[in-house]
């Protein structure tokens, strides 16, 4: 049943023609995520996380009931410090598996915000990072130079910083979504600008610094 669940029906590999992204309207907005074999993965790293919390914790405590040695002076410290990094371990892998290793990246055009989730097999999500559309200073893709690794699209915080990955995938899937998130940033900016009566910035026609740049 477990090998059953590890296939699946649609297998390790990924048909060519079924979409590597995975979108999904709703009443706010929409939402992306990986799918086809990237779920199945992110489930089988999950399971993996489970079992290892499982083990460690069970290492923790097991080595307690070791007859005659629980008040030997010179394995006493050793147990204590196994104790404690089995048990810190044990718990960061229950954090990873509690979490899920799946991200999916909310649009809300209502609020106008940005939202990376981590989300697990059982559908509970936990919020990564938020950002407003106004607090955007770029969404962009990093394209893959071998078909062997996919390309990425990042956001980046209009004061800078480190690049928000958002998600993976064949370059041909990112462009038509990043031209959408582009479409509903500046619809958003420019209605801010007629509310405030200032006019939105003009972005640079250079790709690397210009606002919402695809390159």
């Amino acid at each position: 049943m477990f090998i059953r669940f590890i296939t699946g029906s649609q297998g390790l590999s990924r048909n060519p023609r079924q979409p590597a992204l995975k979108i999904s309207q709703t009443m706010w907005g929409y939402s992306f995520t990986r799918a086809g074999a990237a779920e199945l993965w992110a489930a089988i790293g999950e399971l993996a996380a489970t079992s290892g919390c499982m083990f460690f914790a069970t290492a923790s405590f097991a080595q307690w009931l070791i007859p005659g040695s629980l008040y030997d002076g010179e394995i006493l410290p050793l147990k204590l410090s196994g104790t404690v990094v089995f048990f810190a371990v044990s718990a960061l892998l229950y954090r990873i598996a509690r979490r899920g290793m799946s991200e999916v990246v909310q649009i809300d055009t209502l609020r106008q915000k940005v939202t990376v989730l981590r989300r697990n097999r059982y559908g509970r999500s936990t919020r990564k990072v938020g950002l407003s559309f106004s607090d955007i200073g770029s969404v962009f893709i990093r394209r893959s130079k071998t078909d062997m690794v996919p390309s990425s699209m990042f956001m980046r915080h209009r004061t800078g910083g480190v690049a928000i990955h958002l998600v993976s995938g064949p370059a041909r899937e990112l462009e038509p979504l990043l031209d959408r998130i582009q479409a509903d940033c500046r619809e958003a900016v420019g209605q801010a600008a007629a509310t405030t009566g200032r006019l939105p910035v003009k972005p640079s026609s250079a790709p690397a610094k210009g606002a919402f740049a695809a390159g």
